[in-house]
Parts: structure tokens; sequence; C-alpha cells
């Protein structure tokens, strides 16, 4: 071989090492560019995921300052619209940094304001065995609906007593052998038990003693009617302003203490105890009825519903006889804000103790019940108590058919349930703590952005802070 040919060999060789590493380099150069470019794109990502996050904790931050709010005003303020109501706007111009939240709220269990006896239907406090006694073996059994029974002392059941949607507790001084009253039937996944345990109680506060009534007003309404319109505060036996009941009257929303004036007779006579809250349905309605307004300057109505205070020797009595027009409707006190002595959720008081400028409840002669009904004959009278009745030193009668006369439950030394006519007797039906479907819908905005709604379930007891607990929160 020539020196020739053997260079020409060596020469294709170094040719052919130079086009390998010039295709490496293309292909390095292709693969690092679209490295760069998948990481680019990958930046471009997340800097708009950490936009859209942010905005969007921004937003759920926004909802949840709106349903908190929605709890404050739920707290202060009867607002909430009863489920058939549908929901109601609280507002729509919340502003929460630079967003906006929709706040909407409805009651879904419970009145405007439930019963301050929250868990309870009916809680008798004497240990007597009759301290739960119904009467008359006819007809279908006494009911009692919402909430649990508590008996201080057993039960003297010569009429059925059912229970529905809540327990049955009968207080003993020993349990041992104790078994479940022969006609108390509790159903569903409620329960019968024994207890020897302390009765309980619930929020009474008595409110601050009022100052003695102004004198009663007059005015005369459709088909001319002549109510008698009271004005909150103190009336007395001995007090020239203690006035006579007249055939229609009106008690303004506020605080009525009622010291030593014997026999309050409601009998043949149409009452109604303040403006209704909103979400309570009337059960009394007249063609023509007063309001806190009707007064007008002589008004002094406060809040809504009222909060009968008895003291001393004074009982309360709801009558009707044949021929004679009669009706009886307390509305539950819910008060305004600057009255924050009143406890909200109940109507009647029987004073348990002298304090805070009241008498304590004494029975007397023939006033012995705090609070009584009766019926004659075969037409009932309408007795509607809308909030807590709590006299737990004194008894309670109810002569009652089909209308519960308590419907947000009752406290008392000993309860007698008794039927005018054979027929289902519904003495309580309590309504349970309120619950409160708020919903908050949050948003600032911007083009894009994803409106944030937020619901939360929550209870308030109407106890004197009225306490809310968040049963749910979620995010829609």
């Amino acid at each position: 071989m020539t020196a020739a040919a053997s260079t020409g060999r060596r020469r294709c060789r170094r040719g052919d090492e130079s086009g390998s590493t010039l295709i490496l380099a293309l292909v390095f150069i292709s693969l690092f560019g679209l490295f760069i470019a998948a990481l680019l794109s990958e930046s471009t990502v997340g800097l708009r995921t950490n936009d859209g996050a942010r905005r969007r904790t921004g937003n759920l931050l926004a909802a949840d300052g709106g349903v908190e709010w929605g709890i404050h005003q739920a707290r202060n303020d009867a607002t909430c619209p009863t489920t058939a109501a549908g929901q109601q706007t609280l507002t729509s111009t919340l502003a929460l940094g630079a967003r906006t939240a929709t706040i909407t709220c409805r009651d879904l269990v419970g009145a405007v304001a439930s019963p301050a006896g929250q868990q309870w239907a009916v809680i008798t406090t004497s240990p007597a065995v009759d301290s739960l006694t119904t009467v008359n073996l006819a007809g279908d059994p006494v009911t009692v609906s919402g909430g649990d029974v508590w008996a201080g002392g057993g039960l003297s059941l010569a009429r059925d007593l059912a229970i529905s949607d809540g327990d049955l507790a009968t207080k003993l001084t020993s349990c041992a052998g104790a078994v479940q009253p022969a006609k108390a039937t509790v159903s569903g996944a409620d329960l019968w038990s024994c207890t020897t345990a302390a009765t309980p109680d619930v929020p009474h506060a008595l409110p601050a003693a009022p100052a003695v009534a102004s004198v009663p007003t007059n005015t005369t309404l459709c088909s001319g009617q002549t109510w008698q319109i009271f004005h909150p505060g103190k009336y007395t036996s001995v007090l020239s302003e203690h006035p006579e009941l007249t055939q229609y009257n009106y008690f303004e929303s506020g605080i009525y203490y009622f010291e030593d004036v014997g026999n309050l007779d409601f009998t043949n006579r149409v009452t109604i105890g303040g403006q209704a809250p909103a979400g309570e349905t009337a059960v009394v309605a007249p063609a023509c009825t007063p309001n806190d307004t009707t007064a007008g300057a002589l008004s002094q109505a406060s809040g809504k519903g009222v909060t009968f205070v008895l003291g001393g020797h004074s009982s309360l009595v709801v009558g009707h006889y044949t021929g004679a027009i009669s009706a009886f409707e307390l509305y539950t006190r819910v008060p305004a804000a600057a009255d924050s002595t009143s406890t909200p959720g109940i109507s009647l008081i029987a004073a348990p103790v002298t304090a805070n400028g009241y008498k304590a409840w004494q029975a007397i002669g023939a006033y012995t019940y705090a609070f009584a009904t009766a019926t004659a004959l075969t037409t009932g009278v309408p007795v509607a108590v809308h909030g807590l009745l709590y006299a737990p030193t004194a008894l309670v009668y109810i002569n009652t058919r089909a209308t519960p006369p308590f419907m947000a439950g009752v406290v008392a030394s000993k309860l007698i349930v008794t039927a005018g006519a054979p027929g289902s007797v519904a003495a309580v039906a309590a309504q349970g703590r309120r619950t409160l479907l708020l919903t908050s819908t949050a948003s600032s905005g911007a083009a894009g952005e994803i409106t944030t709604v937020e619901n939360a379930v929550v209870k308030i007891a109407n106890d004197p802070t009225r306490t809310a607990t968040v049963r749910s929160w979620r995010v829609l």
C-alpha cells in the first residue's frame, strides 16, 4: 500500500468523527432547549396556580368572615325566617377587605326565640309521686313532643302519657327494681330511665324589676271592639293603677310584674301578650288586633313578646264558657338590644325567690296554681304560650284539648293535665334549640375568579348569652 492511499483512509476516518460530534452537539442543544421551554412553562403554570390559590384563599377567608358575621347577627337579632318562608338576605354589602360577602339565613328548627328550656319539654321539681299527673281515662293519650321529660318524683297516670321526640326520666330516691311506668310510653330511639341525679334547671334570670306601670290606654278598633292596652311595668293590688280587665286586652311587648294581685282571671276574654317576633305564627287571630304602636306616643313597648312575672299571692287563670268569646296568647320574649337584663325565651315566671325587686310566689286559698287553663262543655278556648313557662315552686294545671297551650316547655313543681272531652290531648309541644342555616357567598369580582360559597348549620341556645354551637361548616 502506498503512502498516499494510507493518508486518504486516515482523512476519511477523521471526517466521520467530526460529523458525529456535530450531531451530538445538535441533539444536546435541542434537548436542552426543550428542557428550558418545559421549565419556563412549568414556572408560568406555577405562578398562575399560586395566584389562583391566593385568590381562592382570600375568598375562603372572606366567606369565613361572612359566616362569623351571620352568627353574630343571628345571636343578637331576630332576623331569620322559618323554613317555609325561605332564606332571608342579611346583607349584600358586607365588605371584607377587597372582597364582599352576601349572607343569607333561615331557621331549620325552632322558633325565632327558642325555649329557654333547651332540651326539656317538661321538668317537674316536686319529689312527690304525683309530680306529673294525668287525669281522665277517656280518649287518646296526653302527648308531649319535641323535648325530654323529667318527672321530679314520679308519675301518677290515670290517662296514658305518650312522649314523642324525647326521653323520659323519673327521679326516685332509689332506682333498685324501678320499671317504666305502665301508662307512659316513649317512641323511636327515645328512652325511659330512672335517676337519682339532681333535678335539672334552665336559664331563668329575673329581668330588672320594672317601675310602676302607666295607666292603660283604651282604643276602639274595627267592629267597634274596645281594647285596653297595657303598658309594661309593675302592678299591685294596693295601687290605684291596677286596672280591671276588659273583654279585649292587649299587653305591649315588655316585662310585666304582678305582685299580690290575687287571681288574674282572663276567663271569657280575648288577651294578646306582645307583638309576635318574626317566625312565630299566631294561634289567636282576632279580626282586629292591636300592636306595639297602636297606642302611638303613649306606647312603652320594648323588644318583642312579653314576660309575665308573678310575685307573692298572684295567679293567672284562662277559662271559657259556652257563648263567650275567649282566647289567650303570650308571644315569646325577645328583648331589645338595650334590654339585656330580660331573659329571652320566657313568657311567664312564677318568681322562685325574693330577689332583684321581686317577691317569691306564694299559694293562698283558692289561688293554688300559678297558671291554670280551664274549658267547659264542648268548646275549647284557644290558649298559646309561645315561650317557656317557668314556675319551679308552683303548681300548673292544664285542661286542654287538641292544641298544646305550652309551645316551648314548662317547668313546675307539679304539672297536672286533664281533658275536657275525649280525643287527642296535646299538653306540651316544645321546639328545642333554634337551628339555623347560614350561607356566605364571597367574591372579589375579579374576572375569571371562582366564587366561594360556605354553609354553616348553627344551634343557638336561648340562654342569656345566646350561646352558638356550630354543628357543621363546609365549602360548597
